[in-house]
């Protein structure tokens, strides 16, 4: 019986522990908000990585049509050069025939 009685004595709580239950739950009130607040950015994640696919998505279409862009100024650029050599080359076989 005296075996049983230590037993107990030894897993009972002290007046600091229970002094300390009101500091225990406050903290743990305080975890379970955070852990609310983490859940809820957690399920926000799924929409935040969709989001991030669209604009990765419409930025690829972006520098697609800025490249065609550049190919269609390279195109005008050479063929604006050519004319102004075709109407140079005209001046100066106007000029030479008179």
């Amino acid at each position: 019986m005296n075996k049983r009685i230590d037993q107990i004595e030894q897993t009972m709580a002290t007046k600091d522990d229970v002094a300390l239950v009101p500091a225990i739950r406050e903290m743990v009130g305080q975890l379970m908000e955070r852990m609310t607040v983490v859940e809820l950015h957690v399920q926000e994640i799924p929409a935040m990585k969709q989001q991030i696919e669209q604009l990765s998505q419409q930025m690829e279409e972006g520098f697609e049509k800025i490249a065609h862009q550049e190919t269609i100024l390279q195109a005008l650029s050479l063929r604006s050069i050519q004319q102004a050599n075709d109407i140079h080359y005209l001046k100066t076989n106007a000029v030479s025939t008179k």
